[in-house]
C-alpha cells in the first residue's frame, strides 16, 4: 500500500522545477509518467486546493511518447496505402508484424 504525503506548496512554477522529496528526486505524474509496482505516490495540494501528483523517480517508467506517436503515423500511412490499394494484405501485415517487433 502506498503512503500519501500532503504538502503546501507556494506556486505550480516550484513543480516545473527538479524537485527533491527526503534526498530523492521526484518526478510530476502524467501521460509519460507509468508508476512501477509498489511506487510511493506523493500528493500535494497547492494553496488553490489543486492536488498535484508524484513519484519517485526511481520508481517509474518514462515513455516514449515521440515514438508512439511515430509508430502510430507508420500505421495510419500503411493502412491508407493498404486502402488505395497500394499494397497488399499480406505486405500490410508483414509491415505492420515489423512495426510492433
Amino acid at each position: 500500500m502506498s503512503n500519501s504525503k500532503t504538502t503546501i506548496i507556494n506556486s505550480w512554477g516550484e513543480v516545473k522545477q527538479k524537485l527533491f522529496f527526503e534526498d530523492k528526486e521526484i518526478v510530476n505524474a502524467s501521460k509519460r509518467v507509468q508508476p512501477k509496482e509498489g511506487a510511493e505516490t506523493l500528493e500535494y495540494t497547492t494553496r488553490e486546493g489543486v492536488k498535484k501528483m508524484f513519484y519517485f523517480a526511481e520508481d517509474v517508467a518514462v515513455l516514449d511518447t515521440a515514438g508512439m506517436r511515430l509508430k502510430q503515423q507508420a500505421e495510419r500511412d500503411l493502412f491508407r496505402r493498404y486502402m488505395r490499394h497500394e499494397i497488399s494484405m499480406d505486405e500490410f501485415n508483414t509491415a505492420i508484424a515489423e512495426l510492433n517487433a
